[in-house]
Order: structure tokens, then C-alpha cells, then sequence
């Protein structure tokens, strides 16, 4: 009996199913632009360090997030979450790319989202959606928002890795994988059709 492969599809959300970065889309949506700009500023020697490469890209992250999120309670955030993608996240999504992810839904291809944002707000858009969520995941001390991860940054080469742990047990796939950056590289490569995407 010939053994088909499993078709699976896994896309990458800023800038691939969205128009625009949604972190700080997010980080505006709680905060406000006009806070969010003075906390740049204030952030500003942090990121020239990470630009000149004396702090990695998850602890600048961290440190970014943590400077606006600091000790928020998590139901808070989980509750802007929600409003953040019934309110917001429809007005950034690229329609041609949702239109790919209704077409493998209705292939009955099993979808993935692998993305570097925080699954504090990717969990209401994945669940809406009915993606299986591959994120960085946020980390909650005593229900308040804390500084470090629970996961390493869902970025490069650890998008393959969560991918491929997920996929544990499946010997035979074929995968379609879209994205649209150099954070995307490593998936874009090893799928059987990698899809960059193009502004």
C-alpha cells in the first residue's frame, strides 16, 4: 500500500499573515504611541548595544517588553489581548496570505503558526484561526508579567527546531512554510516549498 505524506503549512505572522510588526503594534494598543516613543528613547542605549552586537536579540527583547509590560497582571493582558486582535489585527492582515491559510485549511493540512512574538497576544488570533501556536512564550511570576521568557526567542533556527519537535513521530511530511524575513531562513529552507514573502 502506497504511504502518502502528511501536507502541513507553517507560517510566520509579522509581516507574513500581517502588513506590519505586531509587537509594537501591541505594545501600543496597551501603552499608548506616545508612550511607547518616550520608552524608546529611554531604551535607547540598550538597543544601540544590541545593534552593535553586545546584547543578543532575546535579551533585548526581554528587556524591552519587560520595560512595558513590567508586573502587569497576566488576566490583564490576556484580556487586552483579546480586544488587540478583534479590534486591531484585522486591519493589519494581508488578505492574500489568509486566503492561503483558508486554502490548506481546506486541504485539511494541519497549520502552524511559528512566530518570535509572545503568545500573549498570537494565543486569541491562533485559536480564532485554529492554528497550532509556536511562539516565544511570556512568563508569569505570582499571575504578574515577569522579565525572562519561559521559552528561548521563537526566531531563526529555533523556528525549525519547534517545528520539527511538534512534527516528532510524523517519518513522512511534506511542508509548506511561508515567511518573510531573515528570521525565517532556517524554515523557509528546510520545507519542501518555502514561500518567501515580499512586500
Amino acid at each position: 500500500m502506497e504511504i502518502f505524506p502528511v501536507h502541513i503549512a507553517a507560517f510566520d505572522f509579522d509581516g507574513t499573515l500581517t502588513t506590519k510588526d505586531s509587537m509594537f503594534a501591541f505594545i501600543d494598543f496597551v501603552k499608548g504611541k506616545t508612550r511607547r516613543w518616550l520608552g524608546m528613547v529611554w531604551l535607547a542605549p540598550m538597543l544601540l548595544g544590541f545593534k552593535l552586537g553586545l546584547k543578543d536579540r532575546q535579551q533585548a527583547k526581554e528587556q524591552l517588553l519587560y520595560f512595558f509590560f513590567k508586573e502587569m497582571p497576566q488576566a490583564e493582558l490576556e484580556q487586552l489581548a483579546r480586544r488587540f486582535n478583534e479590534e486591531l489585527v484585522p486591519r493589519i492582515l494581508r488578505t492574500s496570505m489568509i486566503e492561503r491559510l483558508r486554502w490548506h485549511q481546506e486541504q485539511g493540512h494541519p497549520c502552524f503558526l511559528v512566530s518570535a512574538s509572545l503568545d500573549i497576544w498570537l494565543k486569541p488570533f491562533a485559536d480564532q484561526y485554529g492554528l497550532q501556536l509556536l511562539s516565544t512564550q511570556a512568563d508569569f511570576s505570582d499571575g504578574k508579567y515577569s522579565r525572562n521568557f519561559r521559552s528561548p526567542n521563537c526566531y531563526g533556527a529555533e523556528k525549525l527546531k519547534r517545528i520539527q519537535a511538534a512534527l516528532e513521530g510524523q517519518p513522512d511530511v511534506f511542508a509548506y512554510a511561508y515567511g518573510d524575513s531573515r528570521g525565517d531562513r532556517e524554515m523557509l529552507d528546510w520545507a519542501d516549498e518555502g514561500v518567501l514573502i515580499r512586500s
